[in-house]
């Protein structure tokens, strides 16, 4: 999908008919879906969630470059995608950094976001480019937009879902799956918030906007 993205306006593709359009069954299902995961029952839960967090990588540090990087080094999974990263930003991030930063974006952080254009440093400059060599662009899009909103019990919601005290139960699903819980607003200097015990397998991130 990031090679579809990468090559949209070469090939000609509006955002509608490009991954792009994933956003709205991301916004609305992505915790059917770890990032990492193949559900093979929610196939297309699987492809939104992936897409998202891809083109949050590519759009964050590096484009293009980036995806070529992961290609052709020697690792596979989340370290081929830690090891592009940090070559190419010349960076120390662990996986766990960049899981972080790609949350501050699901709640609409303004430097980590999916809202910007990738950087452009490769150039393809043959034939029909030879003399306006095509760049790789991956275009910015804001998640919280309209078209990629979602309606449930009669509201309309922008961004991804976010799950209160009297949500349906629902289970985090494996390899870097997501559940959003708001706890609400508070106007004092100071709050105190307390998690019962998980697995050790789980990560709870605390964020306040």
């Amino acid at each position: 999908m990031l090679c579809e993205d990468m090559m949209q306006e070469h090939l000609g593709i509006k955002d509608e008919d490009s991954p792009k359009a994933r956003t709205k069954v991301f916004n609305e299902y992505y915790y059917y879906s770890g990032i990492s995961e193949y559900n093979s029952k929610n196939q297309i839960c699987s492809y939104a969630t992936a897409f998202s967090f891809g083109s949050f990588i590519a759009r964050n540090f590096g484009g293009a470059e980036l995806v070529q990087k992961i290609s052709k080094n020697s690792l596979v999974d989340n370290d081929s995608i830690t090891d592009a990263v940090n070559s190419l930003n010349g960076t120390k991030y662990t996986y766990d950094d960049l899981f972080e930063k790609y949350l501050l974006a699901l709640f609409g952080d303004s430097t980590y976001t999916h809202n910007k254009d990738a950087d452009c440093t490769l150039e393809y400059n043959s034939g029909d480019y030879s003399s306006n060599p095509y760049e790789y662009p991956m275009t910015a899009y804001n998640i919280f937009d309209s078209e990629y909103s979602f309606s449930a019990n009669g509201k309309k919601y922008y961004g991804p879902a976010i799950f209160y005290a009297n949500a349906k139960s629902v289970d985090l699903r494996p390899e870097n799956g997501i559940l959003i819980h708001g706890i609400g607003t508070f106007s004092s200097s100071s709050l105190s918030v307390s998690f019962s015990s998980g697995t050790s397998a789980e990560k709870i991130y605390l964020i306040i906007k």
